[in-house]
Parts: C-alpha cells; sequence; structure tokens
C-alpha cells in the first residue's frame, strides 16, 4: 500500500530500478504525482552514479551535497528499494550532514529467503 500523497507535490523523487520488481513501484507514483519532480538514478561504476545525465561521485561529499542541493524542492525523497548499499549510504550521510529535508522510502519484499548460517554448513 502506497503512503504518498498530494503533499508530495513541488517535492524530489530519488529512485532507483532494479531486476526485483518491487522497485518499479515509483513509475506509477510518477504517473499520480505531476507536481513531483522524479529522478533516476543508475549505477555507473563501483563509486559513481549518473541523474539526468549527470555524472556524480559518491566519494565526494562536496560532489554529493552540490547535487542534492542542486535538486530543489521542499523534500527530497529518496526510494533507496532498488539502490545498492554503496549508493543510498552515502546519500542519505550527505544528505543528513547538509541539513536536506530528507525522507527515505523502501518498499519491503512480500517474502524474504534467509540464507543458512555460516555455522550450520559445519
Amino acid at each position: 500500500m502506497s503512503r504518498w500523497t498530494s503533499s508530495a507535490a513541488g517535492s524530489v523523487y530519488l529512485f532507483a530500478s532494479s531486476e526485483e520488481e518491487r522497485s518499479h513501484h515509483a513509475d506509477g507514483l510518477a504517473a499520480r504525482t505531476p507536481g513531483s519532480r522524479f529522478i533516476r538514478v543508475e549505477e555507473a561504476g563501483s563509486y559513481e552514479i549518473v541523474a539526468e545525465g549527470r555524472s556524480v561521485g559518491l566519494r565526494s561529499a562536496s560532489m554529493l551535497e552540490a547535487f542534492l542541493k542542486s535538486l530543489g524542492g521542499d523534500i527530497l525523497y529518496l526510494d533507496m528499494t532498488g539502490m545498492s548499499h554503496s549508493v543510498w549510504a552515502p546519500l542519505v550521510r550527505v544528505a543528513v550532514e547538509a541539513g536536506v529535508n530528507l525522507r527515505v522510502v523502501y518498499v519491503e519484499p512480500d517474502s524474504y529467503a534467509f540464507s543458512k548460517s555460516p555455522r550450520e554448513g559445519e
């Protein structure tokens, strides 16, 4: 169930898509929220993302802060559902340090596949 409401108008929504179906929910949100700006983030290597044709280094706090501040909007929604840890973690860290009005979104899977503990194989 989506909790995204019209109060999101005037905000920016950063998201990524992965092979998991649940990461594609942002496409539907964009269609229902014309007053918000939706920006797809794509990984471009281990320490770099591309958004709106712009390359941003994930190891540079100053570059990340400049990128986040350039997005504008009253609220930044960071949808980490389709993002790897190496992408969302630096974005969250820099946004918090820079005082960005941040909201984090995550869509849980319907079920989790549990893996064996390393000790179970002994």
